[in-house]
C-alpha cells in the first residue's frame, strides 16, 4: 500500500515538472541575432527592488495608458544593474508601454522617453520571460564572447502577446 502511495507520488511529482518544463519553455529554442533597432518611444515608472516585481507596475501602466485611449501594444521592461553584483533591493529598473510613434501625450504619474536606434544582440524566446536570466542570459553571454562583442550592462525586455501568445525580444546594446 505504501509502496503504490509513493509510485504515484513520485509518478505525479514527474508529471507536474514535465507539465511546467513545456509550459514554461525550458525545451524552446532561443534565436540570437545582431540587428539595428529603435527608434522607440516609452511611457514608463522607475523601480528599484527584485526584478521580478517589475511585471507588476508594467501591468498597472499597461492599464493606465489604454484609459488615457493611448496605444500600448508592446510592453517593456529594462534593467540596468547585474542582479550577481547588486542587492535584489537597489536593483534599478523601469517598465511600461513601447511604441515607434511618439505618444501625443504623457499621463499623469508616467515619463516619456525616446530609445534612438541602436545595435543591438537581439535574442527571441516565447517561453516564460521568468525563465529569462536561466535560460536566455547566459546564451547571449555566449554568443558575445564567441563574436567577442561588448555589450553595455543594461538589458531591454520586450513582451509581445498575441493570441494568448508570449513572445519576449531580449534586447541588449552594444557598446
Amino acid at each position: 500500500m505504501i509502496r503504490g502511495f509513493l509510485t504515484g507520488a513520485v509518478i505525479g511529482c514527474f508529471a507536474l515538472v514535465t507539465y511546467l518544463a513545456f509550459h514554461l519553455g525550458v525545451f524552446k529554442d532561443v534565436e540570437i541575432k545582431e540587428e539595428v533597432r529603435g527608434p522607440y518611444y516609452v511611457l514608463y515608472q522607475k523601480h528599484t527592488g527584485p526584478y521580478f516585481q517589475i511585471s507588476e507596475v508594467i501591468t498597472k501602466i499597461e492599464q493606465t495608458v489604454k484609459q488615457a485611449s493611448l496605444p500600448c501594444d508592446l510592453t517593456f521592461g529594462e534593467y540596468f544593474d547585474n542582479p550577481k553584483e547588486v542587492d535584489a533591493d537597489r536593483l534599478r529598473s523601469r517598465g511600461g508601454c513601447l511604441s515607434r510613434e511618439n505618444y501625443s501625450q504623457t499621463p499623469e504619474g508616467l515619463e516619456l522617453d525616446h530609445l534612438p536606434e541602436q545595435r543591438y544582440v537581439v535574442a527571441r524566446f516565447s517561453g516564460s520571460p521568468a525563465i529569462g536570466p536561466w535560460k536566455v542570459y547566459p546564451r547571449v553571454q555566449a554568443y558575445l564572447e564567441e563574436r567577442r562583442l561588448h555589450a553595455m550592462e543594461e538589458s531591454i525586455e520586450i513582451y509581445d502577446l498575441k493570441n494568448d501568445k508570449l513572445t519576449t525580444e531580449y534586447l541588449f546594446p552594444l557598446k
